[in-house]
């Protein structure tokens, strides 16, 4: 019987949180990686166990082979230098604040920004993320 490698990636995640751009980056990237869902209801994050990931005790944390990178912008630009052939140096990153900020009305919905989340959103990571924060919030895990 073969031996399964564990993903070299594993993000630490809460859904609905900021976290979900990482997980769609992750996605973008097509690369194996594991999660490992944070219940903020719970006070997971404030743990001795994820405190000792990251200090600050918010999501997202990415795990990757030892090496730890915090908060959303930053993992994205980590795993964009890491796997440069997937060729998303800071498309994700931008792509999701564009799609807050007008789901939230934050910023105009100008033609451009429309038809670019637009575009965003028939991308099949993108939608897998969406589906698997919806899978984890019906479980509960948030």
């Amino acid at each position: 019987m073969p031996n399964e490698q564990k993903p070299r990636l594993k993000l630490y995640h809460a859904s609905p949180s900021r976290s979900s751009i990482t997980l769609w980056m992750l996605e973008e990237l097509g690369e194996p990686y594991a999660i490992e869902l944070i219940d903020l209801k719970k006070g997971e994050q404030l743990e001795p166990a994820y405190l000792a990931i990251n200090p600050m005790g918010k999501v997202p944390a990415l795990d990757d082979d030892g090496i730890i990178v915090t908060e959303g912008a930053a993992i994205c630009c980590y795993l964009a230098d890491a796997f440069p052939k997937a060729g998303l140096a800071a498309d994700v990153v931008i792509g999701s604040g564009l799609r807050w900020g007008m789901l939230f009305k934050l910023l105009p919905e100008w033609p451009e920004f429309v038809a670019y989340t637009r575009r965003l959103a028939q991308r099949p990571a993108l939608q897998q993320q969406i589906a698997r924060d919806e899978a984890f919030a019906r479980q509960g895990a948030g």
